[in-house]
């Protein structure tokens, strides 16, 4: 029992196929749904891209704790990194609108920036570590900028996979992200 204890507590995070789904659709290829999972105290709770809770969380399988990772079938999980980001967009009317501590993992996280503005101006930031199935592309971590709603990036940044930092200026918003301590 202790071992499965063990094993469980190994496997806390989040897991996603965000990787598996963005090379189908990059590829051409029907495109899995896209699955994100929380591990906590020894419980799976399906979540999406922002985190949300979208299911009732369950005890994990004594195969699920055995085999390193959380099942979700047909789906190739892999586990992300936490970060801490902010993010700062100047306001139409003079000055700027921040947040602080905007919870963001590298498997696809997003999160929403939103001003206060009568007239709010609205993006979406996505942090993923992209590992390429193929091609002269190297892994990178990569933080995008999104308008909600419009997959295609309007821009991005990257850095080696292992940066603990990354961040970018695009004067209409600013964002940076650092790895979250464990």
């Amino acid at each position: 029992m202790m071992g499965l204890l063990a094993a469980a507590a190994a496997l806390a995070g989040v897991w996603t196929n965000e990787e598996q789904v963005r090379f189908a659709e990059e590829a051409g290829r029907p495109a899995p749904a896209w699955v994100g999972l929380r591990v906590a105290d020894g419980r799976v709770t399906p979540i999406d891209a922002f985190g949300t809770s979208v299911g009732e969380g369950r005890a994990l399988t004594a195969g699920e704790a055995a085999a390193g990772a959380p099942a979700a079938a047909g789906a190739e999980l892999r586990r992300a990194r936490a970060f801490a980001c902010w993010a700062a967009i100047p306001k139409a009317g003079g000055g700027w609108w921040g947040r602080r501590d905007i919870p963001l993992h590298d498997q696809g996280g997003m999160a929403r920036l939103e001003t206060d503005e009568p007239l709010p101006q609205r993006f979406d930031l996505k942090l993923r570590n992209v590992v390429w199935p193929s091609g002269p592309n190297r892994p990178s971590l990569v933080l995008y900028v999104h308008e909600p709603g419009n997959p295609r990036a309007l821009a991005y940044a990257w850095a080696n996979p292992e940066a603990t930092r990354v961040g970018l200026n695009l004067r209409t918003v600013q964002a940076s992200c650092t790895l979250a301590a464990p």
